[in-house]
């Protein structure tokens, strides 16, 4: 599904993920109008590649030692990086910003699904704009009907609905900007 532009509902640790591929301008504005989310910025999970994990990203983001460490962090938050002036993502991911969340795989679905497709995704939260986050498979499958062409369950129950945390550069230190999973 991925491969031909399909958006996916994903059951992770803390609630679903709704991904695409993060490189497929008609899958990612797809996203947008299912989602109602016309303008936000979307995350972007990339697969561990090199020696320290960051080559995928150094492909098409500029990451100083403060970034990687940040992006590196155990509990894997989104870090706000900045763009390559050859970025070479969908310029839909986040429109007119020269930055981009980011982040690693964080569970061994996620682990396993990057390294099989070996090509960032986008990784946004898996409800409407504005509704609380799903946990539960039969309240995903039929709130997320109309915006995911795919589901991806399992049987492990969520606890803990959770967002992504998310980290920002400022004043040369990691900032958490919004508390999550992990943090």
């Amino acid at each position: 599904h991925l491969k031909g532009g399909g958006i996916i509902a994903i059951k992770g640790v803390g609630g679903y993920h709704l991904v695409c591929d993060a490189a497929n301008d008609a899958a990612v504005q797809r996203l947008r109008a299912r989602k109602r989310r016309p303008d936000k910025p979307l995350a972007v999970m990339f697969p561990l590649a090199g020696d320290d994990g960051l080559d995928a990203m150094r492909t098409c983001l500029d990451l100083d030692e403060t970034t990687a460490a940040a992006i590196l962090d155990p509990a894997r938050p989104i870090v706000l990086a900045r763009k390559r002036s050859d970025f070479s993502l969908s310029r839909f991911l986040a429109p007119g910003l020269g930055e981009l969340g980011v982040f690693l795989p964080y569970s061994p679905l996620h682990h396993q699904l990057l390294q099989a497709y070996g090509k960032p995704i986008v990784a946004t939260s898996g409800n409407v704009s504005g509704e609380p986050v799903i946990t539960d498979n039969a309240e995903a499958q039929d709130r997320l009907d109309k915006v995911a062409d795919a589901f991806l369950h399992h049987d492990r129950p969520i606890v803990r609905p959770a967002d992504d945390p998310v980290i920002r550069l400022m004043a040369g230190a990691a900032r958490t900007i919004r508390l999550g999973r992990g943090i």
